[in-house]
């Protein structure tokens, strides 16, 4: 409420009146699309005054995100109740105050950078960093790991292993959305800054673009590497239904290298924070990636995996399965840059689903029953033609992929039809006019 509150110090409304100084003076009620139109009547002598009101609020507004940040950071910690399911319940609080708090933090980072203000940009750019280090955590390393007792019931405590582990997921969507640029490979950076400026700064999205260079630790490519691991991460939960399990000798290192880190002090692997964030995810993609390899060198070229040799850390249930598609589908449309493995994934999945047999043993072949398989293949066979039909398909090469996958399981009629629709779309976006 403090952000929507007119004439708080959080208030970035067009206001004609310079000596406005808050905290809750008659604003402009919150417009928060009006933040760069100043008005042109304000006078030389007033223009200081305002400047100490904006100083005001940015100080505000940074002290509010970081504890807003900062509230989230111990419900992420494991073995906070001794309950699993009281435990679980606070990690998926934490979890959802990250994925609203990650944005809004970002961008007054980008802020701060912006104003040369470099220390201000890396108090709260370190809490933000623990949070995402905690969720991730949370993720990959507890994995199915259940901590405490409380008598609890299997049942209740898959329940809620599930329900946090969809949570995180959002988040990693997020981490991907927020750490990737908007702009294709090979397109023009500047001229997207440019394009972006001019429509205004769209407050529910945050992209590298938004970010200022020249801070000597926050930097493009460092969060750039964390995108890019969680963005493998998300194909491998696609792909595989599931996390493969991480090396258990690398994680007596990792969980004692980032201790100190989450506690607020240093850790191993140097003392850059994004550099903590890597030595928790990187395990995870390269764990898919190695699957990944291995089966495109023994099949030829046909990607079809054998989940019966795979030992997971956890499998998806249908929500999570859900939520997985449809983060790499949003991805693929949102980032340009993710088009095209993004398409290859989905299709491969799609070509390759997973199976319900009452009859295996081997719980790694299929988690799901069996109407929640039927969901998730009509999920990704949907997604597949959702990004066929769209243009990015035929300007990135990603539409013979996703064409073969429909036709592999009867749709290639619906296939033809969106391969023209999407011949259409490029066609007028590439042509002149007349």
């Amino acid at each position: 409420r403090e952000c929507q509150k007119g004439g708080s110090y959080l208030d970035k409304s067009t206001t004609t009146i310079p000596t406005l100084l808050g905290p809750y003076g008659p604003g402009g009620g919150g417009q928060h699309h009006q933040q760069h139109q100043l008005s042109m009547n304000i006078p030389p002598s007033m223009r200081p005054l305002l400047k100490l009101r904006a100083n005001k609020r940015s100080l505000r507004q940074a002290e509010l995100l970081r504890y807003w940040v900062q509230s989230s950071i111990p419900s992420l910690t494991p073995g906070t109740y001794t309950s699993f399911t009281s435990d679980a319940s606070a990690a998926s609080r934490g979890v959802l105050s990250a994925s609203s708090s990650i944005k809004p933090s970002l961008r007054h980072i980008a802020e701060r950078i912006s104003n040369a203000d470099d220390a201000g940009a890396l108090r709260l750019f370190l809490p933000v960093m623990r949070m995402i280090g905690g969720v991730l955590h949370r993720l990959f390393l507890q994995g199915g790991k259940h901590h405490g007792g409380g008598g609890e019931s299997s049942i209740h405590m898959e329940s809620s292993d599930a329900a946090l582990r969809s949570s995180c997921i959002k988040f990693v969507e997020i981490v991907v959305l927020c750490f990737s640029s908007k702009v294709q490979q090979g397109g023009d950076v500047g001229g997207a800054q440019q394009q972006s400026r001019r429509r205004g700064q769209n407050l529910d999205d945050f992209s590298l673009e938004d970010l200022p260079t020249g801070h000597p630790i926050i930097t493009r490519e460092s969060l750039e590497e964390i995108g890019e691991y969680a963005f493998t991460t998300l194909r491998g939960l696609t792909i595989i239904g599931g996390q493969v399990k991480i090396d258990s000798n690398l994680l007596p290192d990792i969980l004692s290298s980032t201790q100190g880190f989450f506690e607020g002090g240093g850790g191993g692997y140097g003392s850059s924070p994004s550099t903590q964030i890597v030595s928790i995810i990187k395990p995870a993609a390269l764990a898919y990636l190695e699957v990944e390899s291995s089966v495109m060198e023994s099949e030829g070229g046909e990607f079809k995996i054998d989940r019966r040799d795979l030992e997971l850390d956890f499998s998806l249930s249908q929500k999570s399965y859900a939520l997985t598609i449809n983060a790499v589908s949003m991805l693929a449309t949102n980032r340009p840059i993710f088009f095209k493995d993004s398409a290859t994934c989905l299709a491969r999945r799609t070509m390759d689903p997973p199976t319900y047999d009452d009859s295996a043993s081997n719980s790694n072949i299929s988690s799901l029953s069996k109407t929640a398989v039927t969901g998730v293949q009509s999920h990704l066979k949907a997604s597949c033609l959702t990004l066929l039909r769209h243009s990015l398909s035929v300007t990135s090469g990603g539409w013979e992929t996703l064409h073969r996958a429909l036709s592999s399981v009867g749709m290639e009629l619906q296939a033809n039809k969106a391969y023209a629709a999407a011949k259409q779309q490029a066609a007028l976006k590439t042509a002149g006019r007349a």
